[in-house]
């Protein structure tokens, strides 16, 4: 009698084809579930084309997602014919390219075989240093783990020239549409030495 009373949710690993907006209210949103849940097959997030949605502070954040491998990639793809899917930066970073937290709008952190298709960034910051270092940026999760197998292909990314402050390696000048950099996300300029 008790157990008819308790009442449990169970979360699968993702399968299959989602939407924004649909399956999910927002990027964001499925960013999350991956980022718990994790994939047993491959996994494709149809994002509306014309759809806009505004990055949160920090920007996004997608993590080493269990389950995905050569065979179980997880794609984020416009569906549709309008324009190309946009997403604005959040207002108001702190960072610069000589800081070791920089401002972004996506942070791959030891992500793997994800694709990024037809997704458009842009960042209408336009004083420093609330301007974005980077659009996407790719970070290892550790000494033993970086990103692999990544593709972004068909974006536009715009962010403000005006960000041309000196970088502190590893991290370069200025602002930069694809980061790809030997750090840990927190720590970006400081090299991270591979084991």
């Amino acid at each position: 009698f008790l157990c008819l009373l308790l009442t449990f949710t169970l979360n699968a690993q993702l399968s299959g084809t989602y939407n924004v907006p649909g399956t999910y209210t927002s990027i964001v949103a499925a960013i999350n579930d991956l980022n718990s849940l994790g994939v047993s097959s491959s996994v494709t997030i149809e994002v509306t084309s014309g759809y806009t949605e505004t990055a949160p502070s920090g920007g996004y954040t997608l993590n080493a997602i269990s389950g995905a491998s050569s065979l179980n990639q997880i794609f984020f793809r416009k569906t549709g014919a309008l324009a190309n899917p946009l997403i604005t930066a959040a207002s108001g970073g702190s960072g610069t390219p000589g800081s070791a937290v920089q401002d972004g709008v996506w942070r791959f952190v030891g992500t793997d075989y994800v694709t990024i298709d037809g997704i458009d960034i842009i960042d209408p910051n336009n004083s420093n240093p609330a301007t974005m270092e980077f659009g996407y940026g790719f970070f290892k999760a550790s000494a033993t783990d970086g990103c692999q197998n990544n593709t972004i292909k068909n974006c536009v990314i715009t962010l403000n020239r005006i960000n041309n402050a000196s970088g502190t390696a590893p991290a370069t000048d200025g602002s930069r549409g694809i980061d790809v950099v030997n750090a840990l996300t927190g720590s970006h300029t400081s090299a991270v030495t591979v084991s």
